[in-house]
């Protein structure tokens, strides 16, 4: 096996491992969501997990809060234009 296999062979175990990690997160995440609440437990202001939690990672933006992220960057732009 060259070096360039070898690196390829270890690039889609990793890709492997990393799915199987999303699907059991995701799997975590649904039986976490959908438990029993405790006793005296609000369940309406209780934060609902994602699988993004239990990973590590950031949530996706969702199109409003993107737009809204974008158009507090281009203000400053907007006005010193028309100033």
């Amino acid at each position: 096996m060259t070096r360039h296999e070898f690196r390829l062979a270890l690039e889609g175990r990793q890709r492997r491992f990393d799915r199987q990690m999303e699907m059991l997160a995701a799997h975590a995440a649904w039986v976490i969501n959908h438990r029993t609440p405790a006793f005296g437990e609000d369940v309406r202001k209780r934060k609902m997990l994602t699988p993004h939690d239990l990973l590590g990672r950031e949530r996706p933006r969702s199109m409003a809060a993107s737009a809204r992220i974008w158009r507090e960057f281009i203000r400053p732009f907007k006005e010193a234009r028309g100033a």
